[in-house]
Formats: C-alpha cells, structure tokens, sequence
C-alpha cells in the first residue's frame, strides 16, 4: 500500500478493491461491475488511482457523463504501472479513449473501454 487508501493488487473484487470504485468513481459498483482492481498512489504531492474492472455499456455511459469525459483520440495507453497484470497499456492502446482535464482544478480523468468485452481502466490523478 503507498498512501491511506487500502487495496488488494492481487485479487479483484474485494471489499477495498470495491470501495476504491466507490471512492473515485462516486458510486458504489453494483453486481454487474465485476473484476473490480484497484491501486492508490498518494504519497507526496500529487495522488493516482488506477482502477480496472468489467461493465456493461449503460454503466460506461453513466461513468462518461458523471465524470464529464470527452471521447479523444486514443493517446493516454502510456506504461504508467505497467507492473500491475490488470493494468495493461496493450489494452489502452486499443481500446475507445475518454478524458477530462482541468489544469486550473490540477486533475486529469481517463477512462479506456472495450465494448466488445466490456473491460475498462480508469486513471484519476490530481496534481
């Protein structure tokens, strides 16, 4: 763990996986959201969440419009924790790109989807 927030790398779906979703996405994941991962950096002056997990479109959907992203072209499939197996930039490389940023309020939302399988990544980072 590198911060307050608590976290299971190796296994998904777990009580802190699922309330990392809660925490950072404003909802608690319901049944259909599964294979729920979670990461926190928050350690020094800025703060990351990596969240992966499974969802069905209307959830997607409600993530992009709560979270006022903006579909782009797929630039954000950097290596960023690449040593996490959950967290892969071959899947961001490939999959449908959303962002938000403000550089005023210092943070960045992106989320990478999948529609075929449903499989999301979600990064916030507050600078």
């Amino acid at each position: 763990m590198e911060g307050c927030s608590a976290y299971d790398l190796e296994q998904p779906d777990t009580a802190a996986n699922r309330k990392g979703f809660e925490a950072n996405l404003g909802f608690r994941p319901t049944k259909e959201i599964t294979d729920v991962y979670f990461y926190a950096d928050e350690w020094g002056g800025d703060a990351k969440y990596l969240l992966a997990f499974k969802a069905p479109p209307n959830v997607v959907d409600a993530i992009v419009k709560q979270q006022e992203l903006k579909r782009e072209s797929n630039q954000g499939y950097d290596s960023d924790s690449e040593r996490f197996p959950w967290w892969s930039s071959e899947f961001r490389r490939q999959a449908e790109f959303y962002q938000f940023e403000d550089e005023r309020r210092e943070i960045l939302r992106q989320l990478w989807h999948d529609p075929a399988t449903g499989r999301c990544h979600f990064r916030l980072v507050y600078w």
